[in-house]
């Protein structure tokens, strides 16, 4: 049975909201999945948002999952974070699909990287045709990865990613689109549940850089903690821990039991923040569900 399931949360602060030393609190909209199931594709996650903005428009892309279903990443829109158009699925297929790095190169062209670990690969994607029309231009690495970011630095395109969910490794290479991507020497950098998989893109603020880790020490998905990232480079990578247990300044309801996950974005002069959550499934659903699987497959 699919208990609990998540959903996704869009806070606007003020511009110069500083998502480390500040704290989420003024929530505008939820993605929420939490809903009787009155369909066969009823929808138990919404999760690992992410945020891009292009023109005067703000993207959302997340996984979504549908109950005995592969995971896939989906597409919404806004003009004003408080009215999103659902555009529809930008990758899907027999495999899962999760956590949708989007970023754009110095050519101003836009890829994702998603998390594909079931079937053993990191590739990349570009959209031919924003958002939409996405094809694959590489596969970057082999193995059962999650949840990669990319961050460049000085030139160098690092992938800070997870192998088997618990060792935090690190490749670099000067392509984008290398085949052979090296390992670096202090890899992996973390082992364990605690600080482990990425729970969003790198934040950078005042030449400062920051990533965002899930905390599955107690349960998967249990709470994000934040890093500083204080060195990176070819040989040399140093990081600190900078606060614990990260989440707004009110226990919203789609959070009720966790969260994992944090995108932000400059938008329209505000600072916009998607987050997701967990609470638990209506207790309603479990009836239904076991009449979906039994007799209206």
């Amino acid at each position: 049975m699919f208990n609990p399931v998540w959903s996704i949360g869009i806070f606007v602060e003020d511009n110069n909201f500083n998502l480390i030393q500040d704290r989420p609190e003024n929530l505008v909209y939820v993605f929420n999945s939490r809903k009787i199931r009155i369909s066969k594709d009823h929808t138990h996650t919404l999760a690992d948002p992410f945020l891009h903005v292009e023109g005067d428009k703000i993207y959302l892309f997340a996984e979504v999952q549908n109950v005995d279903k592969k995971g896939f990443i989906n597409c919404w829109f806004s003009q004003d974070t408080l009215v999103w158009e659902n555009l529809g699925p930008v990758l899907k297929a027999n495999s899962h699909f999760s956590y949708p790095h989007i970023f754009t190169n110095k050519n101003n062209e836009i890829f994702l990287i998603p998390e594909s670990g079931e079937i053993k690969e990191v590739s990349i994607y570009k959209f031919n045709n924003f958002p939409m029309d996405l094809s694959k231009q590489n596969d970057l690495l082999q193995g059962n990865y999650f949840d990669t970011n990319i961050l460049v630095q000085d030139g160098t395109f690092f992938l800070i990613t997870t192998k088997n969910n618990y060792e935090v490794e690190i490749f670099f290479s000067d392509d984008l689109f290398s085949k052979n991507w090296t390992k670096h020497p202090q890899s992996p950098i973390k082992k364990g549940n605690a600080l482990c998989r990425n729970a969003g893109p790198i934040y950078r603020r005042k030449g400062r850089m920051y990533k965002f880790v899930q905390d599955c020490s107690v349960s998967y998905g249990n709470k994000i903690n934040v890093i500083e990232i204080v060195k990176i480079d070819e040989n040399n990578y140093q990081e600190k821990i900078v606060a614990e247990d990260y989440k707004p300044r009110s226990n919203f309801p789609f959070q009720k039991l966790a969260r994992h996950h944090i995108s932000s974005a400059t938008f329209k002069g505000k600072t916009v923040v998607a987050m997701d959550g967990k609470r638990s499934d209506i207790i309603f659903n479990r009836l239904i569900i076991f009449i979906y699987r039994q007799f209206l497959k």
